[in-house]
């Protein structure tokens, strides 16, 4: 996974976790590769894992809801650098059907051995958009943070609701304007 995942997240915990040393975190995760991590590094996605299940044995918080912060905090931080983009896009939906398409093969451009979820646009009207969201890491939990961070940012209040597929890698992300 890219380093500004791993950066990112141990910027909100020191952020939102103040009780948390990052150190002990760290300590008691015992990531792989030490956990001094970079923006442009590459790191593993089990030491993200091992981050994650930590902070939530130490925080008594469940997974889910610690990768959905983790979501709605993610997009602040993707969005300074990708500006150019979101002003690009005036609606919400425009910039969810372009993940795959601009975004995703941008991250492919600059970073071969990424591998990032799979998101195709189902179905899309006016008032909700249906994309299938497909990853073997099953993110959905940060991807519906990502979502929601994304209509704030397009001052949007929205449902998100996941539903698994038929497919062994993906839920369908159902965002609906309210």
């Amino acid at each position: 996974m890219l380093g500004i995942i791993f950066t990112s997240f141990v910027d909100m915990v020191e952020e939102r976790f103040p009780e948390i040393q990052v150190e002990r975190l760290l300590e008691t995760a015992a990531p792989q590769g030490g956990g001094a991590y970079t923006a442009v590094g590459y790191y593993a996605f089990e030491e993200l894992q091992s981050l994650v299940v930590t902070l939530s044995n130490m925080t008594n918080r469940p997974v889910k809801t610690l990768l959905y912060d983790f979501g709605v905090y993610l997009f602040d931080v993707l969005k300074q650098s990708h500006e150019s983009l979101l002003w690009s896009k005036e609606h919400l939906f425009d910039l969810l059907a372009c993940l795959d398409t601009e975004i995703h093969r941008d991250v492919m451009s600059l970073y071969a051995q990424a591998n990032p979820p799979r998101f195709t646009v189902i179905e899309r009207d006016e008032q909700k958009i249906v994309l299938l969201y497909e990853s073997a890491r099953h993110l959905e939990a940060l991807a519906h943070g990502l979502v929601v961070g994304a209509a704030s940012h397009y001052q949007r209040n929205v449902s998100v609701d996941i539903q698994p597929s038929s497919t062994a890698l993906g839920s369908f992300i159902i965002v609906r304007l309210l």
